[in-house]
């Protein structure tokens, strides 16, 4: 990939889009900085990711999740050793999980 400045971008467009269709990359480059790239239509629209392109690509086990199983799922208590300390419970008559909401 070759760099070019942005004063020879401006002077040479037209011969470097000529490059371009045939394949070549150019870093554009402000004060040897590099701030873009430029390629061909064909290689940007390729490079760039589109929703769902890995759609039927994965495969999903086949379980039945019943209520029940996802609320003992996350209602399971963890408790964190910070300092020998633990986490206290929650208080009385509270949900052991806040996001069920009972």
């Amino acid at each position: 990939m070759t760099t070019v400045d942005v004063l020879e971008v401006k002077t040479r467009l037209p011969h470097l889009l000529t490059e371009v269709a045939s394949g070549e990359e150019f870093i554009v480059a402000r004060a040897d900085r590099p701030v873009a790239r430029l390629v061909g239509l064909d290689d940007a629209a390729r490079a760039r990711r589109h929703l769902g392109g890995l759609r039927g690509q994965g495969v999903i086990a086949n379980e039945s999740w019943t209520v029940q199983d996802v609320e003992a799922l996350f209602s399971v208590r963890h408790t964190v050793d910070v300092g020998h300390d633990e986490v206290p419970p929650p208080p009385p008559g509270s949900s052991p999980n806040p996001y069920l909401g009972r």
